[in-house]
């Protein structure tokens, strides 16, 4: 046993017991985007971790979990259901994007996802931010939860922004990247558009725009977003949030319709403009959003798509939709299949 970490000013301290766990043979998918099936029995130096005797977890490149667990901050289980103070939370394609996150961000001492979880919904991805002292067994594969193997001697902390993208077609690039002037009050009326969306969820970030880059027939815009104020997944899921022309309401809630929405605020703007820097009336295709750390670089050499090289559905980074989009996916969604379902 150690001595408790402290995260938040102090304010909570909670035990961290490290975790020996033991498998013996059988597959495991490790290392796939869809992460491992529930693994062997847990080992004798694992049982202060788990919550009964007859769980079984799996290994994962340095996390120990599996499918049918919830993560506990403490020895017993007096709270039921997410506690705001452990972790923070964002909407998540699959569990191997969520794991990305808890690698990229600190502190996090693993991760709880739910593959049931509609985009409506406050989100999927738990980074916590305190130490997991066991997982709960639950029955029924959609949530698993999955503890960090390293042990920590002190939370590590490091900043993490986030950036998103989207492009606008059916303006005149010609003319308008030769009007640096116009170039430059367009991005900052965004900019102003994008702000006040992300303040309807209750974040306080600082947004950057560099100069907006020409991708084939298409004007593309890179945002970058910052905040002392709030974890990198809260800023992720209020970017995200924005961009489906919702915004975040009370912890663990559903998402609230945004009126109107962002990418509508932006279109309805840029439908404005003076006809020489238009073909027809702009629309406009959010790209991506993730931790800068793992965002493609822009692309700028007239060859058109996403900003990751490649075609439409394979960008690395996040889905593609036109109106309202999934900006947590892999590949394109050209409509949201299931705002209104459950899970």
């Amino acid at each position: 046993m150690r001595s408790c970490d402290f995260w938040l000013s102090g304010c909570l301290c909670l035990l961290h017991v490290p975790v020996a766990m033991t498998t013996t043979g059988g597959a495991n998918d490790a290392g796939t985007s869809a992460g491992p099936g529930m693994g062997t029995a847990v080992g004798a130096g694992a049982l202060k971790l788990a919550a009964s005797a007859g769980m079984t977890v799996g290994s994962w490149d340095g996390y120990t979990g599996g499918r049918g667990t919830l993560c506990r901050a403490t020895p017993f289980d007096p709270e039921e259901g997410r506690v705001a103070e452990y972790m923070a939370v964002t909407h998540l394609v699959d569990v191997g994007k969520c794991r990305q996150f808890c690698d990229t961000v600190k502190p996090c001492y693993g991760f709880e996802f739910d593959s049931a979880s509609a985009m409506s919904h406050y989100g999927n991805c738990e980074i916590w931010i305190v130490p997991i002292l066991r997982f709960k067994p639950i029955s029924g594969d959609d949530l698993r939860c999955y503890n960090k193997t390293a042990a920590y001697s002190s939370p590590e902390s490091g900043s993490e922004t986030v950036t998103a993208g989207f492009n606008v077609s059916n303006l005149n690039l010609t003319n308008l990247m030769a009007n640096s002037a116009a170039l430059a009050n367009i991005t900052t009326q965004v900019k102003m558009l994008v702000e006040a969306s992300i303040a309807a969820s209750s974040v306080t970030a600082n947004v950057t725009i560099p100069t907006p880059t020409v991708l084939g027939l298409d004007l593309h815009f890179r945002l970058v977003f910052s905040s002392t104020q709030h974890h990198p997944a809260t800023l992720h899921n209020a970017v995200r949030a924005a961009a489906l022309g919702k915004h975040l309401r009370a912890f663990e809630t559903a998402l609230a319709d945004a009126s109107p929405g962002l990418t509508v605020s932006i279109t309805n703007y840029l439908a404005i403009l003076s006809s020489q820097f238009k073909t027809a009336i702009p629309a406009v295709t959010w790209d991506f959003t993730t931790l800068t750390s793992l965002a493609d670089p822009v692309r700028n050499d007239g060859d058109g798509g996403n900003p990751d090289g490649g075609t439409s559905g394979t960008n690395t980074s996040g889905g593609l939709i036109t109106t309202v989009t999934d900006l947590n996916s892999t590949g394109v969604i050209n409509a949201v299949t299931d705002l209104n379902s459950t899970g």
